[in-house]
Formats: C-alpha cells, sequence, structure tokens
C-alpha cells in the first residue's frame, strides 16, 4: 500500500508540469454516482474507496436535492459498465427525491486546514450562484 501511495503522490505531485507553478491544491469529484443513500443499497464507490486507500482527506459539500421530475433516466440510458447499469437500476424517482447530491473536495494526505479552507471557498461560490440564479436547492 505504501508503494502505491508514494505513485499515488508523484503522480500528485507531477500536475505542477501542467499548471506550471504548484500542483493542484485539491480535486473535485462526486462522491457517490447516486444522491443520498437508502437504507440497504449502498453499494462501494470508486469515488470514496480511493481516497480511503491513499489515507486522503475530504470534505463532502452538499449542493441539491434529487428532484424526481427532473432526475429521471434516459429510455435510452445504457451504462457504461456493470457497476453503472447497476447503480441505475436501483435508482428510483420517487424513493430519492428530496435525497442530498453531494461533491467532494479531496486533498492530500493530513492537509485538512487547506482543504477546509478551499471547500468554504466552494461553499460560497455556491450560494453566490444560487443567489444570482434564484434558486432555493
Amino acid at each position: 500500500m505504501k508503494d502505491y501511495r508514494k505513485r499515488y503522490l508523484d503522480y500528485w505531485e507531477s500536475s505542477a508540469e501542467r499548471t506550471g507553478d504548484r500542483p493542484v491544491e485539491a480535486l473535485l469529484s462526486p462522491v457517490t454516482p447516486y444522491a443520498g443513500v437508502l437504507p440497504g443499497k449502498f453499494y462501494p464507490s470508486t469515488y470514496t474507496s480511493s481516497v480511503n486507500v491513499l489515507d486522503y482527506a475530504s470534505v463532502v459539500i452538499p449542493v441539491t436535492l434529487a428532484d424526481k421530475k427532473l432526475d429521471i433516466v434516459s429510455l435510452n440510458f445504457s451504462g457504461l459498465n456493470e457497476e453503472d447499469r447497476m447503480n441505475m437500476n436501483y435508482y428510483d424517482p420517487e424513493k430519492y427525491h428530496g435525497a442530498p447530491a453531494a461533491v467532494q473536495l479531496i486533498g492530500r494526505r493530513l492537509d485538512e486546514e487547506r482543504l477546509l479552507s478551499l471547500a468554504q471557498i466552494v461553499v460560497e461560490a455556491l450560494n453566490d450562484y444560487r443567489s444570482e440564479n434564484g434558486e432555493k436547492r
């Protein structure tokens, strides 16, 4: 596991070559491929399990709520893989209505203080967006 963490840290540090300045400070990612979690229906997600394996810090930020009128499955949905199809098969707009949908901000190991500061910036940006667009969710 140490080798895996070291290789990923090296990859993270190499992002400075692309930014031209310094490594990225955080990654923004979904928390799960679904809104909320129904009792007995949580399936491991690569979005969070990789963070746990790396022992990185993350902050979950609620963004919106599932809406049964807006969040419907397209009739021609096929999924990218079996896991994708399984998650969509368990989706029920009626049951998930009102469940929170969130993103996670991922930072490097032992970098919680910076991550919390960045999370505050994301929350403020979401609030500004909602205010400017008259959104209540």
